[in-house]
C-alpha cells in the first residue's frame, strides 16, 4: 500500500513516469511485505492466517484508491489497479490455503512449468495469432488462451526427461 501510494503521489508531482521506473516501483513493496511475513512466519505463535487477512483488507482499499483515483477517460487498469489486484489475489490464495481442492493436487506441480514457459506459448501462438489476424487479442482473451496450453504443454513435458527442471 506504501508502495502505491508513492507511485500515486510521484505521478502526481512528474507526471507520466517512464520505463523502467515503473517496474522498478512495481516490486517496491515485495521487500517490507517479504521482510514482515519473514519475521511473521519465523514466530511459532503468530497469527499468519490474521496477517494474510490484513494484506487482503490492505489490497481492497488500494483497488478502491486505485478506482478513484483513476482520471475520466484513463485506462480502467492501471499499473497501481493491476498491483493492487495482484497482491488481492496472492493474500486471498494465502487465506485460503486450507481449502484443497480436486484440482490442486493435479495444477500444483505444473505451475512452475507454466510460469517458465509461458513466454514462449504466447509468443508461439497468441503473438502469431495477433500478426497474422492484424488485431490486438484482450488481455484477459489471452489469458485463456495462454494459460490452458501452457498447462497442457508442461503436463506433456514432465511424462519426458524434462520433468526434472519441470
Amino acid at each position: 500500500t506504501a508502495g502505491v501510494a508513492a507511485i500515486w503521489i510521484t505521478q502526481a508531482a512528474e507526471g507520466h513516469l517512464e520505463v523502467p521506473f515503473q517496474q522498478w516501483v512495481f516490486g517496491l513493496p515485495a521487500v517490507p511485505l517479504g521482510l514482515g511475513m519473514g519475521r511473521v512466519l519465523a514466530r511459532p505463535w503468530a497469527d499468519v492466517r490474521g496477517v494474510w487477512i490484513s494484506v487482503l483488507a490492505a489490497s481492497a482499499v488500494a483497488i478502491g484508491f486505485s478506482v478513484i483515483q483513476r482520471a475520466p477517460g484513463a485506462p480502467v487498469v492501471t499499473a497501481p489497479l493491476r498491483y493492487a489486484l495482484a497482491m488481492a489475489l496472492i493474500s486471498g490464495g494465502a487465506v485460503a490455503t486450507n481449502l484443497p481442492g480436486r484440482w490442486t493436487g493435479i495444477l500444483t506441480p505444473l505451475l512452475l512449468g507454466g510460469y517458465l514457459l509461458q513466454k514462449v506459448v504466447y509468443m508461439q501462438t497468441a503473438a502469431r495469432l495477433e500478426r497474422r489476424a492484424g488485431i490486438e487479442i484482450s488481455l484477459p482473451i489471452l489469458v485463456l488462451i495462454t494459460v490452458p496450453l501452457c498447462l497442457l504443454l508442461v503436463a506433456a513435458l514432465r511424462r519426458t526427461r524434462l520433468r526434472a527442471i519441470l
